[in-house]
């Protein structure tokens, strides 16, 4: 056997063609699912592109279908607030890194104030709102750094670009948020 498929190091005409059979359906499945991904890729990320959000409704119309993963609240509608924190969420959990690593992390809460231009960036630097002491606290010093540095890190924010929120500068103008690690 081993004789009839290898010819001096070779494949034999007729093991390749068996071969060639044998692999082309695995390569189109490896292309279809490579496609696949990107389709997947798409509608994951087609609700946060701006050419989507001009197709999609007004923002009271849009009904959550996980909140878990969308960050949105479960109702019948998202109002412009629920929008907005959802939006602040995902943008700023690209920056924060969380204190889940640092002692005692449940204490670890953090509450930063913020103001924005219109166009999303940082008017002036973010103030810390709680806890108010945190310099004596090396862990506490080091969740609070976190915080304030995700805010930088994150501007502009996309509240500008977002065709509902961008006419609603007043709603973001100044922003409080808190940053908790996961329970």
């Amino acid at each position: 056997m081993g004789a009839a498929i290898w010819a001096r190091g070779t494949l034999t005409r007729r093991a390749q063609a068996s071969l060639r059979c044998s692999l082309v359906p695995l390569q189109k499945l490896v292309r279809h699912m490579a496609s696949l991904r990107l389709i997947v890729a798409a509608l994951v990320l087609a609700p946060y592109t701006a050419s989507f959000a001009q197709d999609m409704p007004a923002p009271e119309a849009v009904v959550a279908s996980d909140p878990e993963r969308s960050g949105m609240v479960t109702s019948e509608t998202v109002t412009p607030e629920a929008r907005l924190r959802a939006l602040l969420r995902r943008h700023l959990m690209q920056c924060w890194r969380s204190p889940i690593d640092l002692p005692e992390p449940s204490r670890l809460a953090v509450t930063v104030r913020f103001s924005l231009n219109e166009d999303g960036t940082l008017s002036r630097e973010p103030r810390v709102v709680a806890p108010r002491r945190s310099w004596f606290q090396p862990h506490v010093r080091t969740a609070v750094d976190r915080a304030v540095d995700a805010v930088r890190q994150c501007s502009p924010y996309p509240m500008a670009t977002d065709p509902f929120l961008a006419d609603r500068y007043e709603m973001w103008r100044e922003v409080e948020l808190s940053f908790a690690p996961p329970p």
